[in-house]
């Protein structure tokens, strides 16, 4: 039966908040890894306050480690070291660490050429990756919301842009290139949920204070002119941000490419005949933001394109296996389950199998031995394999289960188990 689609308001939010964190979905969207570090980008105003007194009460609650703050004083408007000193205060009063830069925007835009705002954003994710590296594995949290995400449509309409790359997941990987070499930073981006006049209205009912920027209210500047012009005129007669994002990013479909499907992507070998350099280039940056890695290099596409002329392609990065069998080619995140072993042990009497958090059981006396098809020289099942287009990295470590008559394979890399039997005399 289809799930109904549920909306989240920012008052169910905080209820859940409250109790603990009892909705699965919402636990996965503010804490993907309760283990990891998370940085809090805190401008001062409303959106970055409320974010970072969600993750003081995540920590409170025992549900995260200790949330870092960090202030960028852009140096640009009036107020900019007023809203640093009240940065200052904030942490002080909730007792959270605090790290602050500044550099000069103005002469950076000069000499890159840009705008002001584009040369900001660049110096802030740049200050923002310096930090990310004093941690082991971190998230970096901002306070985009659902105004943003329908602002930014706008603004891709306003110019003629495809909608179909805008990347507003909740969570996803930004390059950050510094001295003409690109990082990872992982971003998270909780309140896309909500709109941001829900996070007002509870700001003030609790008396908690922010700073208003006052470059947002110049219609100079056009996303401005959108929030005050089209967007603002649309919420009077219901229009919601949160909404929107919720229905586009929270359906079943989004909901299981986002947390099910992005360990691996498999490819025709096909669709790339014929395509040059920079449209294999393309399209690789399209399987790179599925599988929530770093764009592909320059040097690896050509890579890809000089084994694509043998029958065999294997190609390792950091991030990224990409293997090629018959006629596919996989593309799996060296985090995958994938590629671990499924661990096998007995149990008073059974057989137990642990792959990709499934268990199977198996009674001693219906189960000779299990063991991993790398163990065994079983030239005839690799070869079933092969047919099936599974790549050597995964069906190495497929468990192999002997019984009286037949050996059975395992095979869950898409969802569930799938059993394979072959005759022994095989």
């Amino acid at each position: 039966m289809k799930k109904r689609f549920c909306f989240i308001s920012l008052k169910d939010f905080l209820k859940d908040l409250q109790s603990g964190f009892k909705n699965e979905l919402l636990k996965k969207i503010f804490i993907p890894d309760k283990n990891k570090q998370y940085i809090i980008a805190l401008s001062g105003g409303p959106d970055s306050v409320f974010l970072a007194y969600v993750y003081k009460d995540l920590y409170k609650n025992q549900l995260i480690k200790e949330p870092v703050l960090f202030h960028f004083n852009h140096k640009i408007r009036l107020e900019a070291d007023e809203e640093e000193e009240f940065v200052i205060q904030l942490s002080k009063n909730w007792d959270l660490p605090l790290f602050v830069e500044s550099k000069d925007v103005k002469s950076f835009s000069k000499r890159l050429n840009k705008n002001l705002e584009e040369s900001a954003r660049i110096l802030r994710y740049r200050a923002l990756l310096r930090l990310s590296k004093q941690f082991a594995d971190c998230y970096v949290v901002t306070g985009h919301h659902g105004d943003d995400y329908i602002e930014t449509i706008f603004l891709r309409l306003l110019r003629g842009s495809s909608l179909q790359n805008v990347n507003f997941f909740y969570k996803r990987t930004l390059p950050i290139t510094i001295a003409h070499q690109t990082y990872s930073l992982h971003v998270l981006s909780p309140l896309l949920l909500f709109d941001k006049s829900e996070i007002m209205e509870f700001l003030d009912s609790q008396n908690i204070f922010y700073k208003v920027d006052s470059s947002n209210f110049d219609d100079n500047f056009k996303r401005n002119y959108i929030r005050k012009h089209v967007l603002q005129p649309l919420k009077k007669i219901g229009f919601k941000s949160g909404l929107v994002w919720q229905r586009t990013h929270l359906s079943l479909i989004h909901f299981k490419q986002d947390f099910m499907h992005k360990d691996f992507f498999v490819l025709d070998k096909h669709l790339c005949n014929g395509l040059s350099q920079k449209q294999i280039k393309i399209l690789f940056d399209q399987i790179a933001k599925t599988l929530g890695i770093m764009p592909f290099s320059s040097t690896l596409i050509a890579e890809f394109i000089h084994q694509s002329y043998t029958n065999k392609i294997f190609i390792q990065t950091k991030e990224c296996l990409i293997e090629s069998v018959k006629e596919k080619i996989w593309f799996i995140h060296q985090n995958a389950f994938l590629l671990k072993e499924p661990k096998i042990f007995r149990e008073n009497h059974l057989w137990v199998i642990l792959w990709n958090e499934k268990k199977r059981i198996y009674d001693d006396k219906d189960v000779i031995n299990i063991f991993y098809l790398k163990q065994n020289n079983l030239s005839k099942i690799k070869e079933i394999l092969r047919e099936k287009e599974i790549p050597n990295s995964i069906r190495k470590n497929v468990p192999v289960i002997v019984r009286q008559q037949s050996y059975q394979i395992i095979l869950s890399y898409i969802e569930g188990f799938w059993d394979l039997y072959i005759p022994l005399n095989h």
